[in-house]
C-alpha cells in the first residue's frame, strides 16, 4: 500500500491529496510494524496508546484525500 500511495507523488494527482496520502500510508506503516515489535519486545504501556494513534491518523489522512478528491479527476498514465 504504501509503494502504491508513494507512487501518486510522481503521478498527475494534485501534489497537496498525494503529500496527504502519502503521510497516511507512512502513518499506518509504522502503526502495523510497531505490532509485532512491542509483541517481541518487552511491551511498553504506551505501546498500544501510539499504536493506535498512528492508525487512526493514518485512516483519518486516507479519509481527507478521498474527502477531497471527489471529483478530482487523475488519469494513471
Amino acid at each position: 500500500m504504501a509503494a502504491g500511495v508513494f507512487s501518486t507523488l510522481a503521478g498527475r494527482a494534485p501534489l497537496e491529496l498525494a503529500v496527504v496520502a502519502a503521510m497516511g500510508a507512512t502513518l499506518l506503516y509504522f502503526s502495523q510494524a510497531l505490532l509485532p515489535w512491542s509483541r517481541l519486545r518487552r511491551a511498553s504501556v504506551w505501546a498500544q496508546t501510539v499504536t493506535l494513534a498512528l492508525y487512526w491518523a493514518g485512516q483519518l489522512c486516507l479519509m481527507l484525500v478521498a474527502r477531497w478528491g471527489i471529483g478530482v479527476e487523475v488519469v494513471p498514465w
